[in-house]
């Protein structure tokens, strides 16, 4: 996805979130780093009908 249709962007030492969304359909992606030098990024990405952002929004860490 275009940098230019990111709406909500964090990046922190640990991990960055993005958030978008397109014609009715919002998208989000997580990637967590580990603390361990070289160690493993644990990513996942949620795709869904924005008329559940509220449902969504009110479970996401970004909105705690």
């Amino acid at each position: 996805m275009p940098g230019s249709v990111i709406q909500y962007r964090r990046v922190t030492p640990s991990f960055f979130a993005i958030s978008a969304e397109q014609e009715g359909t919002i998208y989000y992606s997580r990637c967590n780093f580990s603390p361990l030098r070289g160690a493993t990024i644990h990513c996942f990405d949620l795709v869904y009908p924005e008329p559940e952002k509220r449902a969504w929004d009110a479970s996401s860490p970004a909105s705690a």
